[in-house]
């Protein structure tokens, strides 16, 4: 693997990844989404304020409401064994499942120019004077690149790599 450099570096490939990547890539910057494993995400993915306003923005929304298996929620209410509570009346939340959106997320980032890197695990930060400045990545058969950066975004979720290797 050749040594790589980019801008940002974003460390995760899911909606809050693909998110910032797109926002960082629409304000000029050049952007380098990297994941390291190409499952598709499972389950449900639940758009709610201000992240609704954000995905109104990048121009997602529309796109996302169409999606087939999606609803609209307009309230929040708990249910139990028995008894209901309404936290909020006039919230409003779009529910998708996960895997359409995600697609659709990541296709709207690579059309704005944000660029994947799948495949490769984080296996260390890379260090100078006391900041961050790359990753070291290593591919599945065991080569080993390092990837410039001026930041890294650790949206890796549980996963979070930067915080448990800082």
């Amino acid at each position: 693997m050749s040594d790589l450099s980019s801008d940002v570096v974003v460390l995760g490939c899911g909606p809050t990844g693909l998110v910032v990547a797109s926002l960082l890539r629409r304000s000029g910057y050049g952007v380098l989404c990297l994941e390291c494993d190409d499952a598709s995400c499972a389950g449900a993915l639940v758009v709610t304020p201000p992240a609704l306003d954000v995905m109104d923005d990048l121009g997602w929304l529309r796109e996302l409401s169409k999606l087939p298996g999606g609803a609209r929620c307009d309230g929040l209410e708990l249910r139990g064994h028995g008894e209901s509570v309404v936290l909020e009346e006039d919230w409003h939340a779009l529910v998708l499942p996960a895997e359409h959106g995600s697609v659709l997320m990541e296709e709207a980032a690579r059309d704005l120019g944000v660029e994947f890197l799948s495949g490769r695990a984080v296996v260390l930060p890379v260090w100078r004077d006391r900041r961050v400045v790359g990753v070291r990545v290593r591919d599945s058969e065991g080569g080993e690149a390092t990837i410039d950066a001026k930041v890294v975004i650790d949206a890796s979720g549980p996963r979070a790599f930067m915080a448990s290797a800082l």
